[in-house]
């Protein structure tokens, strides 16, 4: 993870690129916190394709979603219609009474959640593609935007989304109770 002076040289460096922008007073402190988990490699590639694609000083968002496309499996992300593919595939050298294996954790997700046998039987292959691409696509916007928080803050939110919030809600913990 990059130290707060390497951070400061990103940003250094990115105003050296756009003269016309001016940091505010608490803006390297923001920088600082909200981009100290990337490592420091993939910050500068960051900062260097922005530079590259865009006339505007870069926000941290654009900032960690450079740096996280950057990332080999990011590169690699494909669309629910070519996950319907491999699915294609297993139907045809698994069958439905099989258990295939996945590589990709979102295409085990959505064979979880719509069921194996049921896919395998049903004689609306046009509905269950439409159906596992919307899935599929719905989750990875999902995955993509977990992994564009820091550490810290996704951290927090997996830890408080495996809490129930109706138990919360009806002890008068979050809001005023039912």
């Amino acid at each position: 993870m990059p130290t707060e002076t390497e951070i400061l040289e990103v940003l250094a460096y990115l105003e050296a690129a756009y003269p016309m922008y001016s940091a505010g007073e608490h803006t390297p402190a923001v920088y600082i916190r909200e981009l100290g988990d990337l490592p420091v490699e993939q910050l500068w590639l960051a900062a260097r394709t922005h530079i590259s694609l865009s006339a505007f000083f870069p926000s941290v968002h654009e900032l960690r979603r450079a740096a996280l496309k950057a990332l080999p499996d990011r590169r690699a992300a494909r669309s629910g219609r070519e996950a319907w593919e491999t699915v294609l595939q297993a139907i045809q050298r698994v069958g439905y009474a099989g258990t295939p294996e996945w590589s990709d954790p979102l295409v085990a997700e959505v064979i979880r959640r719509t069921g194996w046998r049921r896919l395998c039987l049903s004689d609306n292959v046009a509905a269950e593609r439409k159906h596992f691409c919307d899935l599929y696509d719905q989750l990875l916007r999902e995955a993509t935007d977990l992994a564009l928080l820091p550490a810290d803050v996704r951290q927090t939110l997996t830890a408080l989304t495996a809490t129930p919030v109706v138990p919360l809600i009806a002890e008068g913990r979050h809001g005023d109770p039912l």
